[in-house]
């Protein structure tokens, strides 16, 4: 057992010790394990030196990311309140390495089921509740599980036994892609229906189509029955002859015609995108960033940026060209909407200092002198 001397000598070098890490907090790199009290000592006095700390304790990293939230790719196991804080705070979660099922469930809540794309490895509680809210979404999970491949497949296809492999998530996602197409073809000879030719002449017609619609899509299914092996013969398709004549060049108008290249055209755009999302990417200051998130089969979207000025309320157009934004890093942006001039790189791979303009359209970019606007103010990631 240590004397009360021994003691008190211990205090007084443990608090020489953390005195000289406040002073010089980047003195932690040399200390193989640093106390909590050590770690607290060096990252209240410099935030960065976070990344000196090989095991930072969550109030550690906590302290660190609320002093600065893009210390986080400086910590390597973030804690579960420490990826909340930052899904929160702007951070979007495809930037957290790991998250949490507790996470990622609240990723989905705050910003909508199609936010899995953004999930590499989601968890099965995690896909179940986005097929749950909507199957199509599951053509966006980048690993599905073979349960949530057969609890869709069920679904669809009524109560079938469905074999337990990993070949039925490519058989089941080409199952849910042509399922969806049919439903798009379908609604498109809808609106070609002439309307103006009677109740009977309609009602003939959406009978035709229903009944069309109804045979493909068993056609589909039992196609889908034999990749998976559930069946031994591949469904011949059936010789549907066209129950829509209308849809003939030659007997249609040129008025009409033109009516079903518009229609045509909406819906291949339909097909390429999902329902967009506002979200709020970025934000420092009165100023927030925000924009609108779509997505297509491979890839995800970013357009019709906009910033939300607080002080005066207003959500003003951002007239960008030429450079995109979301190969920017956070920090380089946070830095543009607080006033500061930034060095940013373009599509053409030249990078320039810049900063934020108002104008009479809205907001624009100023590189020195000259200020910068465009009507085109996509941005594609």
């Amino acid at each position: 057992m240590k004397s009360i001397k021994e003691l008190i000598n211990g205090l007084f070098t443990s608090y020489r010790e953390l005195d000289n890490i406040k002073k010089h907090p980047e003195k932690i790199k040399d200390i193989a394990n640093p106390t909590e009290a050590q770690q607290l000592a060096a990252v209240k006095s410099s935030p960065h030196t976070i990344k000196y700390i090989k095991s930072p304790t969550e109030r550690v990293q906590l302290i660190a990311l609320k002093e600065d939230i893009y210390n986080y790719p400086y910590i390597k196991k973030l804690s579960e309140k420490s990826q909340l804080y930052l899904l929160k705070h702007g951070i979007e979660i495809q930037y957290i390495k790991n998250p949490t099922e507790k996470v990622q469930l609240y990723a989905l809540r705050w910003k909508g089921v199609y936010s899995i794309a953004d999930i590499k490895n989601p968890t099965e509680k995690v896909q179940f509740m986005a097929i749950k809210k909507s199957k199509e979404v599951f053509l966006e999970i980048k690993n599905p599980t073979i349960a949530v491949c057969k609890e869709i497949a069920k679904d669809l296809c009524g109560n079938i036994e469905i074999p337990t492999n990993r070949k039925i998530i490519k058989a089941t996602k080409k199952l849910i892609s042509e399922l969806k197409y049919i439903e798009g073809d379908a609604y498109l000879k809808e609106m070609n229906i002439d309307y103006n030719k009677g109740n009977h002449y309609v009602n003939n017609e959406s009978d035709k189509i229903k009944n069309w619609k109804i045979q493909k899509q068993r056609e589909i299914i039992d196609n889908y029955k034999y990749e998976i092996g559930i069946t031994t013969e591949k469904d011949i398709e059936p010789n549907i002859k066209n129950p829509w004549g209308a849809l003939d060049k030659e007997n249609i108008s040129a008025e009409s015609m033109d009516k079903w290249g518009i229609i045509t055209n909406k819906y291949t755009q339909m097909k390429a995108n999902r329902a967009t999302n506002q979200v709020e990417f970025q934000s420092s200051g009165c100023k927030n960033l925000i924009g609108d998130v779509s997505y297509s089969s491979d890839q995800k979207q970013i357009s019709n940026y906009h910033i939300l000025d607080k002080s005066t309320g207003k959500i003003e157009p951002l007239h960008i060209s030429g450079i995109d934004l979301g190969k920017q890093s956070p920090e380089a942006i946070k830095k543009l909407l607080s006033g500061q001039q930034v060095e940013i790189s373009t599509k053409s791979g030249i990078t320039q200092k810049i900063g934020l303009s108002k104008t009479p359209a809205g907001w624009g970019i100023q590189i020195g002198k000259q200020t910068f606007q465009a009507a085109d103010s996509s941005v594609e990631i």
